[in-house]
């Protein structure tokens, strides 16, 4: 019977594949990929997600070669397993664990196997690469001139909170270029946040499940269903509770941000927060804000 591909590897390769499934150290990731260019496992993905770093086995050719490659890697029969994949601009096929839960990197690029052995110090290779990508996603990065102003914006009286909140959105639904976002975080708790974006008119919205980086603070069950009230499902263990479709009303999206740190992470919360965002719209209206 076929399993998850990482399931059949014995413990050193599972450990070795781990960083290809879930956001990892540079030194980790680099330690990784060093074996895997010592077999001359071909060319390798690389992404950065919020400081994390991921790798993959990856092939033009799809997904049966990148099983195939990925089985000789783990060495394990190709016929009794499957792998999770998906497919980057390029028409690069990498692994992924549920292709639906896959959320955007920041950076990401295809190191040639040629470079890879060249270099004498792969994790400086890996991060001078996704620095310098021309797939690279901004990084989200609070502006140091409102950052003390925004850090406010949960400490005023609901009335005034909403405000800021719908003309930040406001400024959001402005954008027209791929993928802006939108991320409100907890100035007090970085693995609390709740993230607006907008891809081309179509709105979706993430909660953080707590559940990326140790030690995990999975949300209870009682929250779950609060979230799930207000239309947000998932969450798990490197999953967001996610939303598709938002309504693109600002003041209504403004409502609903409020709602959803109450109903994730309690009331209150959170005292203060950092405004992440991608866009010019909303970078414009973060230095407006009268706060």
């Amino acid at each position: 019977m076929a399993e998850p591909i990482e399931s059949r590897a014995d413990g050193a390769r599972q450990r070795l594949i781990r960083s290809v499934f879930q956001p990892s150290s540079l030194d980790e990731v680099a330690a990784a990929v060093a074996v895997a260019v010592a077999e001359q496992a071909g060319d390798i993905y690389v992404e950065r997600l919020r400081g994390r770093f991921r790798w993959s086995l990856c092939h033009r050719g799809g997904s049966y070669p990148l099983l195939r490659i990925t089985a000789r890697f783990l060495k394990v029969d190709h016929r009794l397993a499957f792998i999770g994949f998906c497919t980057v601009p390029g028409g690069w096929c990498i692994l992924v664990r549920d292709p639906a839960a896959r959320i955007e990197p920041d950076a990401w690029t295809v190191l040639p196997l040629a470079e890879l052995t060249k270099s004498r110090n792969l994790g400086a290779s890996i991060r001078a690469a996704l620095d310098n990508s021309p797939n690279l996603w901004p990084t989200p990065m609070a502006l140091p001139s409102v950052q003390a102003q925004a850090d406010r914006v949960f400490g005023l009286v609901q009335t005034e909170r909403l405000t800021v909140l719908e003309a930040i959105l406001a400024a959001l639904l402005r954008e027209v270029g791929e993928r802006a976002w939108v991320l409100f975080e907890n100035a007090a708790a970085a693995d609390e946040y709740v993230q607006i974006m907008n891809h081309h008119g179509y709105l979706y919205g993430e909660v953080s499940s707590r559940e990326w980086q140790e030690p995990l603070r999975p949300l209870t069950q009682e929250t779950v269903v609060s979230l799930r009230d207000l239309g947000f499902t998932g969450g798990a263990t490197e999953r967001n509770f996610r939303r598709d479709g938002l309504p693109p009303d600002p003041a209504r999206l403004a409502l609903l941000v409020d709602s959803l740190f109450v109903a994730a992470y309690g009331p209150g919360s959170p005292q203060g927060v950092h405004i992440h965002s991608k866009g010019r719209e909303v970078t414009a209206a973060l230095a407006r804000l009268p706060y």
